[in-house]
């Protein structure tokens, strides 16, 4: 009866260890798994957001540009102001990209993204504003080469969005214009054929 006993209680250790082993395993898998979809929402959440502009918004008045960041030259009703890329895209790694708030009859028609790739050789993933048009709008179909030259159109709540990337004398140049149809024609004239109509993909 006592060796009963003792083999009971050996085994009833013996499983008692292995539950322990099996649930701190478990534990660990479920806290990797939670880490790493932390760290997915977390870049899919705050990488290459779209930019804010500080809440502005296509056809506000001129005057809400001048209290965030600066005005055009006096008596000046059209024009561009350039703004930094940690003030309206925070965290977004577009310092290489000129940014600018586009004005007409001082009243905002869009926004402006432009810049230049020295070197045809460098990798899609350090192509900060090619990504960054792709996380917020939309994939371009067989763009996946490094020197890919082209353009793509969207049409997404009630935005119109054109890309471009071209072979400007040897350097690859990137322009991204957000606007709206309303002031569509202040950056492309209708009879111009350089852009397709945008496609909506709400």
């Amino acid at each position: 009866m006592i060796l009963i006993k003792k083999k009971y209680k050996q085994n009833l250790h013996c499983n008692l260890d292995q539950y322990n082993f099996f649930m701190n395993k478990t534990y660990n898998i479920f806290k990797y798994l939670f880490l790493l979809n932390f760290i997915i929402f977390f870049n899919s959440s705050f990488s290459y957001a779209e930019c804010s502009f500080g809440n502005l918004q296509i056809g506000d008045d001129v005057s809400k540009v001048k209290k965030l960041y600066g005005e055009l030259p006096k008596d000046d009703t059209d024009g561009n102001v350039q703004v930094f890329a940690e003030d309206v895209c925070p965290g977004e790694n577009l310092e290489d990209v000129i940014i600018q708030i586009a004005i007409s009859n001082n009243v905002i028609v869009g926004f402006t993204f432009e810049t230049e790739i020295a070197d045809f050789e460098t990798p899609l993933n350090e192509q900060n504003l090619y990504n960054y048009v792709l996380a917020n709008y939309g994939a371009i179909k067989d763009s996946e080469t490094k020197n890919w030259t082209g353009y793509k159109t969207w049409k997404q709540g009630g935005k119109e969005i054109y890309y471009a990337k071209y072979d400007q004398y040897g350097i690859l140049e990137e322009i991204l214009l957000v606007t709206n149809e309303k002031y569509l024609d202040v950056f492309v004239p209708p009879d111009d054929e350089g852009f397709e109509e945008p496609e909506n993909e709400n």
